[in-house]
């Protein structure tokens, strides 16, 4: 039998221990970076011309609730099987973002917003392929949809892809990064199976 209040505790010890991997992976990755000049551009010259959309920095940021929405819907036997697929995610992440550093191609914002700004300080365009924002968008949305009706299955895939073409339009990635992200989606749902299913 379901039970909520065990499955939210079960969740916050399991995001607990995601955040310190990402930090620790995520930030780490970033700091190196930040001191290399063999950066690659992995992207298409035609794509410097995208506009950017301050607004679509709110369903960006909209990646947070989706967060906390399985705590509320999947079972202790799901929640293990989504935080294996995310840990997985950020470990596969990791290991590319130090082999292959990538720099943005966009052209810095003339008079950028503050929502921009924002966004920037939080999520600094380094870690770029593959997209862990995409990654982990769809590794949550995949894991829910189960548990959802055709109408809910419909809104999940309309966020999804809001989500991803979010993170073009913020300039926080390129296309090649959003391809990459799906990939690894699909490795971790390949690689961590139900446990019905192992």
């Amino acid at each position: 039998m379901f039970n909520q209040k065990s499955a939210v505790k079960h969740y916050l010890k399991l995001a607990s221990l995601l955040s310190v991997q990402f930090i620790v992976i995520y930030g780490g990755a970033i700091w190196f970076s930040e001191q290399r000049v063999d950066v690659y551009r992995i992207y298409f010259e035609w794509e410097r011309a995208i506009p950017l959309v301050p607004s679509m920095t709110w369903v960006y940021f909209s990646i947070t609730p989706l967060m906390l929405l399985p705590a509320a819907i999947l079972d202790i036997d799901q929640l293990n099987r989504l935080a294996w697929q995310i840990a997985l995610a950020i470990l596969i992440a990791g290991a590319v973002f130090l082999v292959f550093p990538a720099t943005i191609g966009y052209p810095p914002p003339e008079d950028p917003s503050r929502i921009i700004e924002l966004l920037r300080s939080i999520d600094r365009p380094y870690n770029l392929i593959p997209s862990l924002h995409v990654a982990l968008s769809a590794i949550i949305i995949l894991n829910l949809q189960p548990v959802f009706g055709a109408r809910g299955k419909v809104l999940l895939g309309v966020w999804l892809a809001a989500l991803i073409v979010s993170v073009i339009l913020t300039h926080q990635h390129h296309l090649a990064d959003v391809l990459g992200g799906l990939l690894l989606t699909v490795l971790c749902q390949q690689l961590v199976l139900p446990n019905s299913q192992q």
